[in-house]
Formats: structure tokens, C-alpha cells, sequence
């Protein structure tokens, strides 16, 4: 709470007011609060909040600023009381939400129910030229029964979705690149669409009244209460062989997979359901080594735009390195997707699967 006596604060910890992207501040007295990112100067103008109880998203009003923030009580224009926080340059703060939007009835089939459980988030990644959010890992979560899609979205889906919703990118540089026409062509129906970005895919997922899965969820769906590695049973541990493509970036390439399990990164993209032996005890299949999986948490820092990836996908880089690492990836593994724009993002590795959940 704001309201105490008078008198100089000292520079507080981010963590005792800020929560990832959200910043929490309160009072009962006083007749304003106003914040100021960096010190207040008369060539600037704060955000005014009345006072009371408040939670905002720091991103909606001060876009990707770090650093100091100033919260300063008012009354009949007298100041009151301050706080001096520091938002850590660099941290990685969550700014999407979590929310079904129903526009048609909901249709569960293609569907697996994921039973409820305890679950404990650990996570694995490769070279950090971008820090990974940290503070979700090693934290128990206690989640509720849910649904996730047995395959990743196809062509197929995709397309009835742009037929009857008449959807239209805002920006379509590289949208569906791999179909030839208007429509995929027959032969690639059944594979996992790609040249989509997080848009396109939210857009799908709104329409059918479901929501692409955080990356906790994804992660619990996938491995399960008993934080498996790979989706199958792996009898025999496989092996990870490091290569250095520069001082700062290296591939690592798994050996000791069995190639009836999962495309273990040949370059060709599967139909979706081509490996049943690679099924996940919830049922769930082409998990790893089909298509990189888009979740539904979006991150900034101070310099960049990503979402979280997960699962790794059909192509293997051979000898070089470019934007994510892939063929088959641990199912506790995650890779930035950079956002720089919709046309950027499209590729042909990245796809997505969707969730629904009647709590959210």
C-alpha cells in the first residue's frame, strides 16, 4: 500500500511490486497515483490512476522501457508518498492471456483428454543469445483436466477455416507459401500446416472455440505427471553430440532414436500421424521431429518480440545454423520464435496443435 508517512524510499527490488509483465500497486488515501518510467521531468507526462487497488500490464502503457519506474501519491496535487522500482534490463515479462473465444460451437473431436495432475515445470534450451524467462522453472503447478489435439492442425483444417470464416491476414507476405493456389493440393492435405504466424494460428483457434496451449500445458500434456523426456518409452538414452557453427552458437544432434518413433529430421515433412508408434501415454501424437509447435506465451525484454516453440521438427540444419535448431527436440526443450513480423515468422518448420479447457 502506498499510503504511509512520509519520508525517502529506497530503490525497491522489481520483485516486490512487478510480477513478470504485470505491475501491482495500491491505496486507499490520497486522490492520484502516478507513474513515470524513468524520473518525472516537466517534458514528461505520467499515467494517472485513481486511487484503489490496480494490476497493469507494463507493456499496454510503456511498450518495451526498462529500468526505473517512479509511483507517486497525490492529494490536491501535494505528493504524498513514492516508490522507486527497477524493472531488470533484459527480463523476460509474459504479456499474452489465456482465453478460450468461442465464435461456433466447439467440436472436441480430433481430440484427447488430458487427466489433471501435479506437474513440475523444468525446461532445457540451447545457446541464450536472448535470456529464457526463468520464473515458472522449478515451480509445482497443480493442473486441472483438459483437451489438446491429437495432431498438429493440417492443411486440411486449415483450409476449411479459410473458406468458411473468409479470414484474410493483415499482412501476407509469405502466407501459406508451400500451396501452390488458393487451396493445398492434394497430396499435402493431411500434413501439419505451416507458413502461419501466431496470428494466423490464434485466429484459427478462436474460430473453432478453442486456444493455442501455454507452454506449461503443452509441456504436461506431452510428458505427463511422470516428466518423461520423449514421448514414447525410451529404453536406451540417446546420445547428444555438440557441434560449433561459431564462438557463440552450436548445434546439438541426438543420436540413438528409433526412426519407427518419430521423423528424426530427413528434410520431409509428414502427414500428420505417420508415426503411431511415437504415440504419448495421453494419446498425443507427432509431438517431436514433425513440425516446431507455436504456444500461447508471448514474451518481450527490453529488445525483442518471441514466442515459445517446442517439440523440434522434420529438418535438421547440416553444418550450419539458422534461427532454431530442430530435428527431433526433448519434450522439456523450448526455442525462441523471434517476432519481428507476420511474413518473418512463417516458415516451413513452425506449426501448431490447439487446447480447450471449459474453465478458461
Amino acid at each position: 500500500d502506498l499510503h504511509r508517512r512520509r519520508h525517502s524510499f529506497p530503490t525497491r527490488r522489481s520483485s516486490d511490486l512487478i510480477d513478470g509483465d504485470q505491475l501491482n500497486f495500491s491505496s486507499s488515501q490520497g486522490g492520484e497515483i502516478r507513474i513515470w518510467n524513468g524520473a518525472p521531468s516537466y517534458d514528461k507526462t505520467p499515467v494517472i490512476f485513481k486511487t484503489g487497488n490496480h494490476a497493469i500490464s507494463i507493456y499496454k502503457y510503456f511498450g518495451y522501457y526498462e529500468g526505473k519506474f517512479v509511483i507517486q501519491l497525490f492529494e490536491n496535487n501535494n505528493l504524498l508518498d513514492e516508490y522507486v522500482l527497477e524493472l531488470q534490463p533484459g527480463k523476460a515479462r509474459k504479456i499474452s492471456v489465456e482465453k478460450n473465444e468461442t465464435t461456433q460451437q466447439k467440436n472436441l473431436q480430433g481430440m484427447k483428454m488430458i487427466p489433471a495432475g501435479n506437474f513440475v515445470f523444468k525446461e532445457s534450451h540451447g545457446d541464450e543469445f536472448i535470456p529464457y524467462p526463468k520464473e515458472q522453472v522449478g515451480k509445482q503447478f497443480k493442473m486441472n483436466s483438459f483437451y489438446m489435439d491429437e495432431f498438429p492442425v493440417t492443411n486440411k483444417e486449415f483450409y476449411r477455416f479459410l473458406v468458411l470464416s473468409k479470414y484474410q491476414p493483415t499482412d501476407t507476405v509469405n502466407f501459406l507459401k508451400y500451396w501452390k493456389g488458393k487451396k493445398p493440393e492434394k497430396e499435402i492435405e493431411n500434413k501439419p500446416v505451416v507458413y502461419i504466424s501466431l496470428e494466423d494460428a490464434k485466429a484459427y483457434a478462436k474460430w473453432v472455440g478453442k486456444r493455442l496451449p501455454t507452454e506449461i500445458e503443452w509441456q504436461y500434456a506431452s510428458q505427463t505427471a511422470g516428466l518423461n523426456e520423449w514421448p514414447w518409452e525410451q529404453k536406451n538414452p540417446v546420445s547428444r553430440k555438440e557441434e560449433s557453427v561459431t564462438e557463440t552458437l552450436t548445434v546439438i544432434n541426438i543420436e540413438g532414436i528409433d526412426s519407427s518413433l518419430c521423423n528424426l529430421g530427413n528434410g520431409k515433412l509428414d502427414d500428420v500421424g505417420s508415426y503411431p508408434k511415437g504415440v504419448n501415454k495421453n494419446g498425443l501424437q507427432d509431438l517431436v521431429g514433425s513440425v516446431w509447435q507455436m504456444t500461447n506465451d508471448e514474451y518481450i525484454n527490453g529488445s525483442y518480440r518471441f514466442i515459445i516453440l517446442k517439440g523440434g521438427s522434420y529438418f535438421k540444419p547440416s553444418g550450419s545454423w539458422w534461427y532454431v535448431q530442430s530435428g527431433p527436440r526433448e519434450l522439456h526443450y523450448r526455442q525462441h520464435l523471434l517476432r519481428v513480423s507476420q511474413g518473418f515468422e512463417r516458415n516451413g518448420t513452425v506449426g501448431f496443435r490447439c487446447f480447450y479447457t471449459a474453465r478458461d
